[in-house]
C-alpha cells in the first residue's frame, strides 16, 4: 500500500495571528472536519523529528507551544535552587567575614594587653638595663604586629587601635629613662 501524505504550507510572510487561528480550527474542531471528510484523520502535528524541509511558520508554531509553561514556571525549583544556594553561600562567606574580622579583633587586642603589662613593667623598672630589655619587647611586638597587618591576620583598624598603646609605651618608657638619668645624677651630686 502506498500513502501520500500532504502538507498544509503557508508563505512565511503570512500574519501569524492568521497562521495560527487556521492551525487552531483544524485541530479544535478535528472531529467535525472528519465527519464531512474522513481523510481529515490523518491530521496531525509535526514531530520535531519530523524534516519538514523548511522551518514551521512562527503562527503554527506559537499554537503547538502555546500549553508549554512560561520559562519562569518550567524552571522554577531549578531557579529556587540556584537561589537558596546563593544565599547559603553569600551567608556562608558573611559570616566567615565576621569571623575573620572577630579574630583579627581578638589577635590585635591579645597585643594590646601585652602592651599595657609592658606599661607596667616599665613603671617598675629601676635600671637602664631593665628598660633597654622591655624597648626590645616593644619593637618585637611591633614588629610582630606589622607582619601580622601584611599577612591580613589583623585589619588595619585594628592596626590602627595598637598604635596608641605602642605609643604611650614609647612615651612612658622616655619618662622613665629620664627619671632614673635624674635619680642617678642627684646620687652622684650628693656622693
Amino acid at each position: 500500500m502506498v500513502a501520500v501524505s500532504a502538507l498544509l504550507v503557508a508563505h512565511e510572510e503570512a500574519a501569524p495571528e492568521i497562521v495560527k487561528t487556521i492551525t487552531q480550527m483544524l485541530y479544535e474542531h478535528r472531529n467535525e472536519l472528519i465527519a464531512i471528510n474522513p481523510r481529515a484523520a490523518s491530521i496531525q502535528s509535526p514531530q520535531a523529528s519530523q524534516n519538514l524541509g523548511f522551518p514551521l511558520h512562527p503562527g503554527a508554531r506559537s499554537y503547538y507551544t502555546q500549553d508549554n509553561p512560561p520559562f519562569f514556571v518550567e524552571y522554577a525549583e531549578t531557579m529556587g535552587f540556584l537561589l537558596s544556594v546563593s544565599i547559603l553561600t553569600a551567608s556562608g562567606i558573611w559570616q566567615f567575614r565576621l569571623w575573620l574580622i572577630g579574630h583579627q579583633k581578638n589577635r590585635a587586642d591579645s597585643y594590646n594587653l601585652e602592651i599595657l603589662s609592658l606599661i607596667a613593667a616599665v613603671e617598675q623598672a629601676t635600671t637602664i638595663g631593665e628598660l633597654q630589655t622591655l624597648r626590645q619587647q616593644l619593637f618585637s611586638i611591633l614588629r610582630r604586629v606589622v607582619i601580622d597587618l601584611d599577612v591580613d591576620k589583623i585589619s588595619p583598624e585594628s592596626f590602627q587601635s595598637f598604635t596608641f598603646p605602642w605609643e604611650v609605651a614609647m612615651t612612658t618608657l622616655y619618662h622613665q629613662e629620664m627619671t632614673i638619668h635624674r635619680e642617678a645624677r642627684a646620687a652622684m651630686e650628693e656622693g
